[in-house]
């Protein structure tokens, strides 16, 4: 009589916020050596669609401008070390994302133009941008 492991099954899937716009997936593995779990996120959408974020596949995710108004759901997938794959398992989605941190549009300290103000000529703009310690 063959002993059979049971399969690899994941528990209390959830998100954490590691910072503003950093979110991690957690969850908690059973059944043998875990192997190369398979980690997805997905956005849904106000209208209930939910959608796979193309090449975010690590325990962590960091938002982007896609985000905006959405929510955030983890998917866990158990693998134990022998390849044996279990159930997957969704966390609950994260609250509407609403505060992204946009980069700071660049001001221009000076402007500076060359050439004859003659139509038909070339004129050249030189910027100055402060340095502020943002780049």
């Amino acid at each position: 009589m063959l002993a059979t492991m049971a399969l690899p099954v994941v528990s209390n899937v959830r998100l954490k916020e590691l910072s503003s716009g950093v979110y991690s997936g957690e969850g908690e593995y059973f059944g043998g050596y875990e192997g190369s779990s398979l980690f997805s996120w997905y956005r849904e959408t106000n209208e209930g669609t939910i959608i796979l974020i193309n090449g975010a596949n690590s325990s962590t995710y960091e938002v982007t401008d896609s985000d905006y108004t959405c929510r955030l759901l983890f998917r866990y997938t158990p693998i134990r070390s022998d390849s044996v794959v279990g159930e997957l398992q969704l966390s609950e989605p994260t609250d509407i994302i609403l505060d992204i941190i946009l980069p700071e549009l660049p001001k221009v300290e000076m402007l500076a133009l060359t050439g004859k103000a003659v139509e038909g000529d070339v004129l050249t703009a030189v910027e100055v941008i402060p340095n502020t310690g943002l780049d």
